[in-house]
């Protein structure tokens, strides 16, 4: 049984839903959950019967619709998806892939010894990502500061955590980031990272009680023109920092009392967006073990000028996607866990199957 897919949408007259996705039908259990920060507060100390508890009434309601039903992008009289988030903080690791450590450094004016001290000092780097109604969703946009010259798209693996820090589930994550403004100085590290539309999450998550990270490939393509223009992806594996270690310091000092979600750091790729173009560089790595399958989709990435006050010059259109691939397991449990994030996939802003996002100067 594979595990379920908590997802949020939004339902004309209805407002924000809370629903079940197994397969292609989302069942509306919002009676059982009316928000994502409610059945994390409920789940504290019980996180595999609260699951059940979620499959059984998306078992029992009467409220289900098809996937096909769902708008691609957010529209007010269709219905849609919204990100997996509400009441939530959104944190984030930094430098826990070795490629991480070494790109950081290159970006740095200094020469940036300050990330390879993190990288293997006993205290980890975390930051404050975004708020939960600040989150874009799927098919919606994330952003490009207007005064960074290099903004790169990090996909990253993402931890669901209730408020007794219990993991509840992973999604997928996109960590805004300009480089640029970082690499003249690490105290800029906030506006290079906190922004208007700078961290996307979804399409939802999934449900599945975690002590370890699971072993999956992070896969990112991206498209222009119709062509692709880079092809990349990283194992779990190469996370230097275990997940406990990570939530334990997360913890210190702090509570949420509405969950938490921390994304895990990025080591995939390396991107450059401009005004007029946009060039790309990777260093990859594959996973040691046999043979993997995947399931991908795409979305789109265009420049917008219209929707906000301000202009920039005209960009290309650009469309990527990034795919989790599961990978042989040792373990039943950590095998279904990879199954299904095989289902998420992620690029500019988190999307589902068939949805379209872009980017916008902000």
């Amino acid at each position: 049984m594979s595990d379920p897919l908590l997802v949020r949408f939004y339902q004309p007259g209805s407002g924000p839903r809370v629903g079940i996705r197994l397969g292609d039908a989302v069942h509306d259990v919002t009676a059982r959950a009316p928000s994502l920060g409610a059945w994390l507060r409920a789940s504290a100390g019980r996180v595999p019967d609260a699951i059940a508890d979620l499959r059984r009434a998306a078992l029992e309601t009467p409220i289900v619709f098809s996937t096909s039903e769902f708008a691609p992008a957010p529209a007010a009289d269709r219905l849609h998806w919204l990100a997996p988030v509400d009441e939530q903080e959104i944190w984030a690791a930094g430098v826990t892939y070795e490629r991480s450590r070494v790109a950081r450094q290159a970006e740095a004016i200094d020469g940036g010894d300050i990330y390879a001290r993190v990288y293997t000092a006993e205290r980890p780097e975390l930051f404050f990502k975004a708020q939960g109604w600040r989150v874009v969703g799927p098919g919606g946009m994330v952003g490009i500061r207007a005064d960074s010259r290099w903004t790169v798209p990090e996909p990253e693996l993402a931890v669901v955590l209730n408020p007794a820090l219990e993991a509840v589930g992973f999604t997928v994550g996109n960590d805004m980031s300009s480089r640029d403004i970082e690499g003249a100085n690490p105290l800029y590290l906030p506006q290079a990272k906190v922004y208007t539309g700078s961290c996307a999450l979804g399409p939802g998550i999934v449900l599945t009680p975690a002590a370890i990270w699971p072993q999956t490939t992070i896969r990112l393509t991206i498209w222009r023109e119709g062509a692709v223009a880079f092809a990349g992806e990283v194992s779990t594996a190469r996370i230097r920092r275990t997940l406990d270690e990570l939530i334990g310091y997360l913890g210190r000092s702090n509570t949420f009392p509405d969950g938490v979600v921390l994304l895990t750091g990025t080591g995939s790729a390396e991107c450059f967006f401009s005004a007029h173009g946009v060039v790309w560089s990777a260093v990859t790595t594959r996973s040691a073990s046999g043979r993997s399958s995947s399931n991908s989709a795409a979305s789109s990435i265009r420049s917008m000028k219209s929707r906000l006050p301000f202009q920039l010059p005209s960009s290309p259109s650009e469309s990527a996607a990034l795919t989790w691939t599961k990978t042989k397991s040792k373990s039943e449990s950590a095998s279904r866990t990879r199954a299904n994030l095989a289902r998420m996939s992620l690029s500019g802003s988190a999307v589902a199957p068939g949805t379209s996002s872009r980017v916008i100067p902000v």
